[in-house]
């Protein structure tokens, strides 16, 4: 048997969901246009500093960067969140943006060659995957924190699931790391594919399954341990998908600083208590 049938439905799936990030994007550049015009700041005030900067993020990273600058007030950041491929689109055509945070390198590598200028970048997190069930799922395994699933466990529980929520492959990087755990798995047939629910964000996928829309979701471990009307079942075998890493962006000399903070130990602290291993 080959991969040809679930890729070919699952492309078919996620026309729709293709569709709802084309009008995010537009939303996101409006959303831009608007702060601009305001000069909000992620703190919520309506001064236009000179210093502020533009921050476009992986929606993962927007509950603990957020935390982050309520506890640094000092730097005044607009966040601008959401999937990393949509976020790469929109920089290679060029919207302003001072650091940009991908959860996946390969949109690095792709802002690169669209010639986008790169003043810096390295790696500066990585995260896990993990497996989170709705309360009306009827899955009766329950784990706690950090709990490794077997791969087998794994391919049960979601051969199991009627429903299972997953990011968008073709914009969403834990999408990709989720394709591929089904490819690992075996899980490659059309009637598994059908049961698939693409969506925008890992945010999206835990709304999914907290309102029992899904049976299962696959999202970060950062997302995991925060759920509250889901179960986290455990984590996915790291030998199932390829490594998880955030890069960093620096996009204009004015952020240096900022770009600079993000490695040092408050802000390492600050990643490591939301669930995330900074690099």
């Amino acid at each position: 048997m080959t991969q040809a049938p679930l890729r070919h439905s699952y492309a078919s799936m996620t026309r729709v969901a293709m569709l709802v990030m084309a009008i995010i994007a537009l939303a996101v550049a409006m959303v831009m246009q608007a702060q601009a015009a305001r000069g909000e700041t992620a703190r919520g005030e309506t001064a236009q500093t000179p210093e502020a900067i533009t921050l476009f993020l992986a929606a993962s990273l927007q509950p603990v960067t957020s935390a982050l600058l309520e506890q640094n007030p000092n730097f005044e950041v607009r966040l601008v969140p959401a999937s990393s491929g949509l976020l790469a689109r929109q920089i290679a055509l060029g919207a302003p943006s001072d650091i940009y945070i991908t959860a996946d390198p390969k949109w690095s590598a792709w802002l690169k060659g669209k010639s986008v200028k790169v003043i810096e970048a390295r790696p500066i997190l990585s995260n896990r995957l993990a497996l989170i069930a709705s309360a009306s799922s009827g899955v009766k395994l329950q784990a706690v924190k950090n709990t490794e699933l077997t791969p087998d466990g794994v391919r049960t529980l979601l051969q199991n699931a009627k429903r299972i929520a997953v990011g968008d492959p073709v914009h969403v990087p834990v999408g990709g790391y989720a394709q591929q755990i089904f490819d690992k798995l075996g899980l490659i047939d059309s009637s598994f594919s059908q049961r698939l629910i693409p969506l925008i964000n890992t945010r999206a996928t835990m709304l999914h399954v907290e309102r029992g829309e899904a049976d299962i979701g696959i999202v970060y471990r950062s997302d995991a341990l925060f759920v509250r009307k889901a179960s986290l079942l455990g984590l996915v075998p790291a030998s199932l998908h390829n490594p998880i890493r955030y890069d960093v962006l620096l996009l204009t000399e004015r952020a240096r600083e900022f770009y600079d903070f993000l490695a040092r130990s408050k802000a390492r602290a600050n990643f490591s208590s939301f669930g995330f291993t900074p690099l």
